[in-house]
């Protein structure tokens, strides 16, 4: 997204993005969408 709009990204911070686990909000985000979907199609 942010090569389309001409920023540079070094390769480096692309690839260490990628290897860190996801952060403690991804995960809290990830379980939060999951219940507002069963409590939606309940």
């Amino acid at each position: 997204m942010l090569r389309e709009h001409g920023v540079p990204i070094a390769p480096s911070g692309y690839y260490a993005g990628k290897a860190r686990p996801p952060s403690a909000r991804a995960i809290r985000d990830r379980a939060v969408l999951a219940a507002i979907e069963r409590i939606f199609h309940d």
